[in-house]
């Protein structure tokens, strides 16, 4: 239907899906138009180059200057015999102009350190992500939920489904209540329904117990709603 390959498709052109309607009912985060597409047309040249052992080809695509200059794809047939394995490497250098740098800043630096903390947990341990040459250790959602914590703080974590996992934390120090949470591999660092609906739900079922158990445990009034969240 759009005439052109999938990787060009995929990482070239703009609102290639249909996932765009706010009336819809939706468990799904984003909007699947957009994606790598931004960081290609952030960028002053974005390659894409992948390999299908089952056709027995070896695509590779560039743009440049966000995405102002598109390079046609180059498709290479590989000869029979030689030892494949399938693969997608995407590389880029962003158009620090774009965001009013000069240089990668250390809060962006951190920020792509936390992401791809991120894409080793919900990759699950079925790809080794490095960072700087060095593997992040981190394999299950129990590991993402211990680099928020003291080794000693009471969390319980479970997976409810292949959608959803939760784990819960005891705050001990006083804080107000914090969060995080992935949604399609993606972190939504302002929370959102997701987070409500778990949270809710675990308010709930501590406050009915705290209710019933209130005199034996010497609570007196500071058992609501908004001293269980914290």
């Amino acid at each position: 239907e759009q005439k052109c390959y999938v990787p060009d498709l995929v990482f070239g052109q703009l609102l290639p899906s249909d996932n765009f309607s706010d009336a819809e009912r939706q468990a799904v985060y984003g909007r699947t138009g957009y994606s790598a597409k931004l960081a290609n047309i952030f960028s002053r040249r974005f390659t894409v180059e992948t390999l299908d052992s089952t056709r027995r080809r070896r695509y590779r695509q560039s743009w440049y200057s966000n995405t102002t200059e598109r390079g046609e794809p180059e498709i290479q047939a590989l000869a029979p015999g030689t030892s494949l394995e399938d693969f997608t490497c995407v590389t880029f250098e962003p158009d620090l102009v774009r965001f009013g740098m000069d240089r990668l800043e250390d809060d962006i630096v951190l920020l792509m350190r936390k992401r791809a903390y991120d894409i080793a947990t919900v990759t699950r341990g079925r790809c080794q992500v490095y960072l700087n040459d060095e593997l992040i250790k981190v394999r299950s959602f129990e590991d993402y939920i211990a680099m928020y914590l003291e080794p000693e703080t009471f969390r319980v974590s479970e997976r409810c489904n292949e959608c959803w996992e939760v784990g819960v934390a005891l705050t001990d120090d006083g804080s107000a209540f914090r969060h995080a949470s992935l949604v399609n591999c993606g972190s939504v660092a302002r929370g959102g329904t997701h987070v409500a609906y778990v949270t809710d739900q675990v308010v709930s079922a501590v406050c009915d117990y705290l209710s019933k158990h209130r005199a034996s445990l010497g609570l007196g009034d500071k058992s609501g709603p908004l001293a269980v969240k914290r």
